[in-house]
């Protein structure tokens, strides 16, 4: 069916890629996966600590601009080390706090911990996408990046669909999902990607 051929077409796109873009891929579907908690953040803060709108939209506030030198930071250190221990660390702190977050219950101080955990999630993007420049041509850049946002994009989809059945009742199950979804992409990239050096070409 013309369906059929359409999403056959699709796949063929990015068939060919080094075996590394398809590992980064699923991790930053696994990433977006597990950031579940982000899109009921402000339902957290109303429905269990019992904040007002203003306070809410101060916490946020907060938190976009501490977002801003993070993600700066997580530049210089892609530039500066490995971009694949970047993000091995960052995703390690991250699972720890969301662990953290499901052990214990809702507290400022467990969201304040989330807060950091998400920040560190802001410090590995850099490395992500710089990682992908590496290891790619220039003739393969544009369908490994596509394909690196295509997961992204899958992972932010799902995320908030499966948060909104866990808010109310699971919300540290919620919380463990998050931690088990990061930790298998930190997993797979820590054991398969061995091989990270700079494709050179003549573009």
């Amino acid at each position: 069916s013309e369906r059929r051929k359409q999403q056959m077409k699709l796949f063929s796109e990015y068939k060919g890629l080094r075996k590394e873009v398809y590992i980064l891929c699923f991790g930053r579907t696994m990433t977006n996966l597990g950031s579940m908690i982000w899109p009921m953040f402000t339902l957290i803060l109303n429905r269990k600590l019992g904040l007002n709108a203003s306070d809410i939209a101060l916490c946020m506030m907060l938190y976009s601009i501490a977002a801003i030198p993070v993600s700066l930071f997580g530049g210089k250190l892609a530039d500066r080390y490995s971009k694949k221990n970047v993000i091995i660390a960052a995703d390690c702190i991250s699972i720890l706090a969301y662990f953290y977050c499901a052990a214990v219950p809702v507290t400022k101080l467990s969201v304040l911990v989330f807060s950091v955990a998400s920040l560190f999630q802001t410090i590995e993007w850099p490395s992500y996408e710089a990682l992908i420049a590496d290891i790619t041509s220039s003739a393969d850049r544009e369908r490994a990046f596509s394909l690196h946002y295509l997961g992204a994009n899958l992972g932010s989809v799902l995320a908030p669909t499966l948060g909104g059945l866990l808010i109310n009742s699971h919300l540290n199950l919620a919380f463990l999902i998050s931690g088990i979804s990061i930790a298998s992409s930190t997993f797979l990239i820590a054991l398969l990607i061995r091989d990270v050096h700079r494709e050179e070409d003549d573009s």
